[in-house]
């Protein structure tokens, strides 16, 4: 499975089912994703409805969407079975016929080959996917500073950096802002202020040789 869809699991396993719905939204308008992995991350994106209707008690919608992911996750059972036999597929199973459900049973974690994904364990490209689709639900949050950070983060990778887990640099704030929704609005203010030095930087250079 292609490990950016993982950026769809650690929002859903967080309780941030919207922003896990444009995460999926975004990862699978990538041009290389194989069918089965396509066909993955429309089962993420309806899961993380389903749920996220159930929590409104809008129950029609989120039964059909349950019912439009368990149909996913049987079309890819034999290919993709790490992510088809555990707790969450018997749980949307059950949340397609018995919304309800939500009220009386905590949504069971995303695991994916007995692992629980987390940001520690992320891509960086799946990092961006998260934080992009995390920003696009925030108030007061300028989404093109979001989206520089991540191509400022991209270069960071790019010049072999330390790993995310240790950077103190656009990686390593993304992966914060991600990880830490309790602080996001002073990680994003930390993440505006480096952005807008490194503009500034590039600005500077390129006045150089106007």
């Amino acid at each position: 499975m292609d490990e950016t869809l993982y950026a769809a699991a650690v929002l859903f396993n967080a309780g941030e089912y919207r922003p896990a719905q444009t995460a999926c939204h975004l990862i699978y308008q990538q041009e290389d994703l194989s069918t089965d992995d396509q066909t993955v991350c429309m089962a993420f994106k309806e899961s993380a409805t389903a749920i996220n209707n159930a929590e409104t008690h809008n129950w029609v919608s989120a039964a059909t969407a349950a019912s439009n992911a368990s149909t996913k996750f049987a079309a890819i059972r034999a290919s993709q079975p790490s992510i088809v036999h555990n707790q969450l597929c018997e749980y949307i199973s059950t949340l397609s016929s018995d919304p309800v459900v939500i009220e009386r049973r905590r949504v069971p974690s995303w695991y994916i080959d007995t692992e629980r994904p987390t940001v520690a364990t992320l891509r960086f490209d799946a990092i961006g996917y998260a934080a992009s689709a995390i920003a696009s639900h925030l108030e007061d949050v300028d989404t093109d500073i979001i989206a520089d950070a991540i191509q400022y983060g991209h270069d960071e990778v790019g010049t072999n950096s330390r790993t995310h887990t240790e950077s103190d640099g656009f990686i390593g704030t993304l992966s914060v802002f991600v990880r830490d929704s309790d602080h996001r609005r002073l990680i994003y203010d930390r993440l505006y202020n480096h952005v807008e030095r490194r503009r500034q930087r590039e600005q500077d250079i390129d006045g150089l040789f106007d």
